[in-house]
């Protein structure tokens, strides 16, 4: 299906002639041959021209909001159009997100040029140990405080499915969460899996059971999932959350 989705986005962009694309590349779970039905967003990386000081024109802003608009109706999935600029990306995008970018599946703009300038972006960056450290130690800890303050929030008054959207908050942050620890050790990986696989590898004394079951339960959160398995493994999850925030804690502390 994501190749009928990328012919379309394609058709789309040439028919609104939007010329102010220079890179769109195709991220996250369905570049990863990871993405669930009904579950996984469909992430595309807009590199736009801008102005100075980074912003987009509004009839380039409108254009995507009407492409975005015709892919909605036509596939039941949620797309998340990345809107960024050069500007962005050299004065605030964290390195951990220049990294995952840059493996992007590049479908408009030459992958040479796409790959040189990230390449050229990270240089400029402050990739020290001590710098990097710092920032996944800041992500891990200002991440706890947001899973829990969503935790306690989310209920059947103001959600539908309020088990569901905390199991769905709680696999995506636990796996970000790791793969903030990995990175503050100094290794990149580029899925899910490997993610988890390495982390497994590495921290055998970590909650074994609640991460054998992050991606096996992914995998089931686009369909009916029963109640009561929703609920063991969200309090589950958030002892692991516990675990892990402990582990980069003592790590950074140490």
């Amino acid at each position: 299906m994501i190749d009928q989705i990328i012919k379309d986005l394609r058709s789309s962009i040439n028919d609104a002639a939007l010329d102010d694309i220079e890179f769109l590349a195709l991220l996250g779970s369905y570049r990863e041959n990871e993405a669930i039905a009904g579950y996984s967003d469909c992430d595309f990386l807009f590199l736009l021209k801008a102005d100075q000081y980074g912003n987009i024109s509004n009839k380039t802003l409108e254009s995507l909001k009407e492409i975005a608009l015709g892919l909605s109706a036509r596939y039941a999935i949620v797309f998340s159009f990345l809107t960024h600029t050069e500007f962005d990306l050299r004065e605030y995008v964290d390195i951990e997100y220049l990294e995952h970018y840059s493996w992007g599946n590049v479908l408009i703009g030459e992958e040479s040029e796409y790959q040189k300038l990230f390449i050229t972006i990270l240089a400029g960056k402050d990739t020290a140990e001590s710098a990097r450290k710092a920032l996944m130690y800041y992500n891990v800890i200002h991440a706890r405080f947001n899973i829990l303050r969503k935790y306690v929030s989310i209920n059947r008054y103001n959600s539908k499915k309020a088990e569901k959207d905390i199991a769905a908050l709680l696999v995506d942050k636990v796996i970000e969460i790791i793969d903030w620890i990995l990175i503050y050790d100094g290794d990149y990986f580029g899925t899910k899996q490997e993610i988890v696989d390495q982390f497994k590898l590495r921290y055998e004394d970590i909650d074994r059971s609640t991460l054998n079951s992050i991606l096996p339960l992914r995998s089931e959160l686009g369909g009916d999932m029963e109640m009561q398995k929703l609920n063991n493994f969200n309090r589950n999850a958030i002892e692991l959350l516990n675990q892990l925030s402990e582990l980069i804690i003592k790590k950074h502390k140490s």
